[in-house]
């Protein structure tokens, strides 16, 4: 797409979402499904935006591995975020009831563990939809900083600043988009060694050069690997999560706790550890495709136009 287009829709698609968190003032809580169901009827009924996810989903995952219905899953859980996030941003964590809406299962005890250890947690969770307020819900008992991306586009860079401020104790550091790894180690390692929990997304995909290869869902991506990195660096464990919808509610469900020494072969440790954490999440989108934020990025669209085992190991 052209740049002038793209601008233009980039300014369409934030003032779309802007507008609609200006409503969450007006909308009671007792509203917030109500109003998730009017937001998930109206992204559906965008011809475009459905073919387009359900395209990807079906290039990623093969055809006939889709589970039924998973694009309509998808929107019904983007509108159930919005409307959520639209309530938190004028009202904070715990007047907009996020706290009864996501919470910890019984895992919560492998993030103890790991925060026992004293060397601070690396908390692995991909760009699922609404994985910013697992931040939200941990920096209520624990010691929580997120890694944030600065946005390109100013008027959306002011509204994500103030809707984390509404986060609560949460801490976040902001990712400058021109910034390099080696600042970007510096911070994230001042912060584990202060003991907090650092949330990083490692679903974003990166050049040959900051990068390493691995297979996601049969496709060959390159991913930076600062969660092992990190680990290796610092001694802080990593605790994967993904996010488990019901009817009512979100529970955070984490995996396990891994570890990762700077002995050895240091490059052969991140392509194997990011490798595994692949693994755990491909497992996890064949099951639940339709909470992942990414189906609609251009840049992962062009993953799955390339075609299963372009590059992959």
């Amino acid at each position: 797409m052209p740049r002038p287009l793209r601008r233009i829709g980039t300014v369409l698609k934030y003032g779309a979402i802007h507008r609609v968190i200006d409503l969450g003032r007006l909308i009671p809580v007792s509203r917030t499904k109500a109003t998730a169901n009017t937001i998930q009827s109206l992204l559906n009924s965008v011809a475009p935006l459905r073919r387009r996810v359900e395209k990807n989903m079906e290039l990623a995952l093969g055809p006939g591995n889709v589970p039924a219905n998973a694009s309509a899953d998808y929107f019904h859980k983007l509108g159930m975020w919005i409307s959520h996030a639209g309530q938190m941003y004028h009202r904070g964590v715990v007047d907009s009831g996020l706290l009864d809406w996501m919470v910890f299962d019984d895992s919560e005890v492998i993030l103890e563990e790991a925060l026992s250890r004293g060397k601070g947690v690396i908390f692995a969770v991909p760009h699922l939809i609404a994985h910013e307020l697992t931040a939200a819900i941990m920096a209520r008992k624990y010691p929580t900083v997120g890694l944030v991306r600065e946005s390109k586009y100013e008027p959306h860079m002011r509204v994500k600043m103030h809707y984390y401020n509404t986060a609560g104790q949460c801490k976040v550091i902001f990712r400058p988009r021109r910034g390099n790894v080696a600042s970007d180690m510096r911070v994230c390692t001042r912060t584990l060694k202060e003991g907090n929990i650092l949330v990083i997304t490692p679903d974003l995909l990166a050049g040959p050069s900051d990068g390493v290869k691995v297979n996601l869902l049969g496709h060959g991506v390159n991913l930076r690997p600062g969660i092992v990195s990190l680990s290796m660096v610092t001694g802080a464990p990593v605790v994967s999560a993904f996010l488990q919808w019901e009817d009512d509610r979100v529970l955070i469900h984490c995996r396990e706790i891994e570890e990762y020494s700077r002995a050895g072969d240091r490059a052969r440790t991140m392509t194997t550890g990011m490798q595994h954490w692949c693994d755990l999440f491909s497992e996890y989108l064949r099951q639940c495709p339709g909470s992942w934020q990414f189906w609609l990025d251009r840049h992962w669209s062009g993953v799955w136009q390339r075609g299963a085992g372009d590059g992959a190991k």
